[in-house]
Protein backbone atom coordinates (compact mmCIF):
# COMPACT_ATOMS: atom_id res chain seq x y z
CA UNK A 1 0.00 0.00 0.00
CA UNK A 2 1.43 3.56 -0.58
CA UNK A 3 1.56 5.97 2.27
CA UNK A 4 -1.14 6.87 3.77
CA UNK A 5 0.50 9.96 4.40
CA UNK A 6 1.59 10.45 1.45
CA UNK A 7 -1.68 10.08 0.60
CA UNK A 8 -3.10 12.42 2.74
CA UNK A 9 -1.21 15.11 1.76
CA UNK A 10 -2.37 14.78 -1.67
CA UNK A 11 -5.72 14.82 -0.32
CA UNK A 12 -4.96 18.03 1.88
CA UNK A 13 -3.19 19.47 -1.60
CA UNK A 14 -6.65 18.65 -3.60
CA UNK A 15 -9.20 20.13 -0.39
CA UNK A 16 -6.41 23.22 -0.47
CA UNK A 17 -7.17 23.73 -4.22
CA UNK A 18 -10.46 23.29 -4.23
CA UNK A 19 -11.25 25.55 -1.59
CA UNK A 20 -9.13 28.62 -3.11
CA UNK A 21 -11.50 27.66 -6.19
CA UNK A 22 -14.32 28.09 -4.75
CA UNK A 23 -13.75 31.21 -2.71
CA UNK A 24 -12.33 32.71 -6.08
CA UNK A 25 -8.89 33.07 -5.00
CA UNK A 26 -7.66 32.31 -8.04
CA UNK A 27 -3.73 33.27 -7.68
CA UNK A 28 -3.43 30.59 -5.06
CA UNK A 29 -5.46 28.33 -6.56
CA UNK A 30 -2.88 28.37 -9.53
CA UNK A 31 -0.05 28.78 -7.51
CA UNK A 32 -1.19 25.24 -5.59
CA UNK A 33 -2.19 23.66 -8.96
CA UNK A 34 1.54 23.89 -10.46
CA UNK A 35 2.87 23.25 -6.74
CA UNK A 36 1.43 20.07 -7.14
CA UNK A 37 2.19 19.34 -10.59
CA UNK A 38 5.69 19.92 -9.59
CA UNK A 39 5.37 17.28 -6.50
CA UNK A 40 3.95 14.40 -8.69
CA UNK A 41 6.56 15.37 -11.12
CA UNK A 42 9.04 15.33 -8.14
CA UNK A 43 7.89 11.92 -6.76
CA UNK A 44 8.05 10.52 -10.39
CA UNK A 45 11.57 11.11 -10.44
CA UNK A 46 14.47 8.30 -9.84
CA UNK A 47 15.67 8.14 -5.38
CA UNK A 48 19.00 9.98 -6.48
CA UNK A 49 17.34 12.87 -8.79
CA UNK A 50 17.18 15.90 -6.81
CA UNK A 51 16.76 18.30 -9.57
CA UNK A 52 13.28 18.60 -11.30
CA UNK A 53 14.06 19.69 -14.85
CA UNK A 54 11.77 20.84 -17.92
CA UNK A 55 11.39 17.33 -19.69
CA UNK A 56 10.67 15.79 -16.63
CA UNK A 57 7.85 18.40 -15.66
CA UNK A 58 6.56 17.93 -19.78
CA UNK A 59 6.71 14.11 -19.81
CA UNK A 60 4.96 13.88 -16.35
CA UNK A 61 1.96 16.10 -17.43
CA UNK A 62 1.84 14.39 -20.61
CA UNK A 63 1.58 11.04 -19.50
CA UNK A 64 -0.59 11.46 -16.44
CA UNK A 65 -2.13 14.76 -17.24
CA UNK A 66 -2.64 13.97 -21.06
CA UNK A 67 -3.76 17.99 -21.80
CA UNK A 68 -3.88 18.08 -25.48
CA UNK A 69 -6.90 15.53 -24.82
CA UNK A 70 -8.35 17.58 -21.64
CA UNK A 71 -7.04 21.05 -22.21
CA UNK A 72 -6.34 21.63 -25.81
CA UNK A 73 -2.91 22.79 -24.73
CA UNK A 74 0.25 20.63 -24.67
CA UNK A 75 3.10 19.28 -21.49
CA UNK A 76 5.01 21.96 -22.91
CA UNK A 77 2.88 25.27 -22.98
CA UNK A 78 1.87 23.96 -19.49
CA UNK A 79 5.69 23.87 -17.92
CA UNK A 80 5.90 27.67 -19.43
CA UNK A 81 2.89 28.61 -17.46
CA UNK A 82 4.17 26.95 -14.52
CA UNK A 83 7.09 29.57 -14.72
CA UNK A 84 5.04 32.39 -15.58
CA UNK A 85 2.55 31.67 -12.32
CA UNK A 86 5.36 30.10 -9.99
CA UNK A 87 7.74 33.48 -10.82
CA UNK A 88 6.63 36.88 -12.10
CA UNK A 89 2.37 35.85 -12.78
CA UNK A 90 3.44 38.36 -15.93
CA UNK A 91 2.72 36.34 -19.14
CA UNK A 92 5.73 36.35 -21.33
CA UNK A 93 5.99 37.93 -24.71
CA UNK A 94 7.47 36.03 -27.41
CA UNK A 95 7.16 33.36 -29.93
CA UNK A 96 6.10 30.91 -26.63
CA UNK A 97 1.85 30.29 -26.52
CA UNK A 98 0.90 32.09 -23.16
CA UNK A 99 -2.29 30.21 -21.20
CA UNK A 100 -5.08 32.29 -19.93
CA UNK A 101 -7.56 31.21 -17.41
CA UNK A 102 -11.04 31.28 -17.51
CA UNK A 103 -12.80 30.59 -13.70
CA UNK A 104 -16.21 30.69 -12.34
CA UNK A 105 -19.07 30.91 -14.93
CA UNK A 106 -16.58 31.99 -17.58
CA UNK A 107 -16.79 30.50 -20.65
CA UNK A 108 -13.49 29.57 -22.15
CA UNK A 109 -14.71 29.57 -25.36
CA UNK A 110 -15.81 33.67 -25.05
CA UNK A 111 -12.19 33.98 -23.68
CA UNK A 112 -10.29 32.41 -26.69
CA UNK A 113 -12.44 34.31 -29.24
CA UNK A 114 -10.52 37.64 -27.10
CA UNK A 115 -7.28 36.02 -27.61
CA UNK A 116 -7.55 35.58 -30.73
CA UNK A 117 -8.00 38.97 -31.67
CA UNK A 118 -4.53 39.86 -29.86
CA UNK A 119 -1.23 39.87 -31.53
CA UNK A 120 0.28 36.84 -28.92
CA UNK A 121 -0.12 33.09 -29.15
CA UNK A 122 -2.54 32.43 -26.55
CA UNK A 123 -4.80 29.81 -25.50
CA UNK A 124 -7.68 29.90 -22.85
CA UNK A 125 -8.02 26.95 -20.30
CA UNK A 126 -10.63 26.78 -17.39
CA UNK A 127 -9.21 26.85 -13.68
CA UNK A 128 -11.67 24.09 -12.97
CA UNK A 129 -10.27 21.81 -16.04
CA UNK A 130 -6.74 22.25 -15.27
CA UNK A 131 -7.74 21.29 -11.54
CA UNK A 132 -9.11 18.10 -12.89
CA UNK A 133 -6.49 17.29 -15.17
CA UNK A 134 -4.14 17.37 -12.37
CA UNK A 135 -6.54 15.12 -9.95
CA UNK A 136 -7.00 12.56 -12.77
CA UNK A 137 -3.32 12.67 -13.29
CA UNK A 138 -2.52 12.11 -9.91
CA UNK A 139 -4.79 9.30 -9.73
CA UNK A 140 -3.31 7.79 -12.86
CA UNK A 141 0.08 8.10 -11.20
CA UNK A 142 -0.97 6.82 -8.27
CA UNK A 143 -3.03 3.77 -9.56
CA UNK A 144 0.31 3.12 -11.89
CA UNK A 145 2.72 3.03 -8.25
CA UNK A 146 0.30 0.89 -6.64
CA UNK A 147 0.06 -2.15 -9.31
CA UNK A 148 3.86 -2.08 -9.21
CA UNK A 149 5.98 -3.07 -5.99
CA UNK A 150 8.87 -1.88 -7.07
CA UNK A 151 7.43 1.54 -7.71
CA UNK A 152 5.29 1.65 -4.99
CA UNK A 153 8.46 1.59 -2.64
CA UNK A 154 10.41 3.27 -4.71
CA UNK A 155 7.68 6.24 -4.19
CA UNK A 156 7.22 5.81 -0.54
CA UNK A 157 10.93 5.84 0.44
CA UNK A 158 11.43 8.88 -1.45
CA UNK A 159 8.13 10.36 0.44
CA UNK A 160 9.66 9.59 3.20
CA UNK A 161 13.09 10.98 3.01
CA UNK A 162 11.35 13.91 1.84
CA UNK A 163 9.33 14.00 5.16
CA UNK A 164 12.95 13.56 7.26
CA UNK A 165 13.85 16.69 6.36
CA UNK A 166 10.58 18.42 8.41
CA UNK A 167 11.04 16.34 11.26
CA UNK A 168 11.41 17.55 14.89
CA UNK A 169 14.01 15.19 16.19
Amino acid sequence: MLSPLLLRNLYDLLCAINFCLEKKLIIPGLLLIYFGIDSMVWLSLPKQSKKLTRTAYINWVNEYMKPENTLQCTGEELYNARCTIMTSIVPETGNKTNLFYAWGNQDKEALQKILDGKEIPAKAIHITELFAALDNGIQRFLHEKQENQHRKKLTNDKFCNYLQNFMVK
